[in-house]
């Protein structure tokens, strides 16, 4: 196998454990917005404001890790800021959970990285959190 080749097959891998983990995203993300509407109709009046910083860019899209990654650590912090928005404080709806041993420290992330890293941060569900710590690892592997 050629070098060319090799490179092809590691993106052909990389590129659909990505839309497998956006898939999975996108469907969390679906899943607060229906919490969240719900909550708007008990009294909060929020729903519709909120709901907008949470979901698309400004560009309307909706298919790229960084947006929805975004829009889910937006939808789970409750934060009127946006992604960042509350200063790296975990959010009171959900704890942090700590990288596992042998993570990289996280200190020269980019944008990617970081979200994959805040998402397994505060994943509540252990086989998912462990799946997106294993994406967190390739992805700063292959970097």
């Amino acid at each position: 196998m050629t070098d060319a080749e090799k490179n092809a097959a590691w993106d052909e891998q990389f590129y659909g454990s990505l839309g497998e983990f956006d898939k999975r995203l996108s469907k969390e993300q679906s899943e607060i917005e229906k919490q969240r509407t719900a909550a708007a109709g008990n009294g909060r009046g929020t729903g519709s404001s909120s709901s907008e910083g949470a979901g698309t860019g400004a560009d309307g899209g909706s298919g790229t890790p960084q947006e929805v990654a975004g829009g889910q650590s937006g939808a789970a912090g409750e934060t009127t800021g946006g992604p960042g928005g509350g200063a790296g404080q975990p959010s009171s709806s959900g704890p942090k959970f700590p990288p596992p041993e042998g993570t990289p420290t996280g200190v020269d992330d980019d944008v990617v990285a970081r979200q994959l890293r805040e998402a397994a941060e505060s994943e509540k569900d252990p086989e998912l959190r462990e799946r997106l710590w294993q994406e967190y690892r390739k992805y700063k592997a292959r970097k």
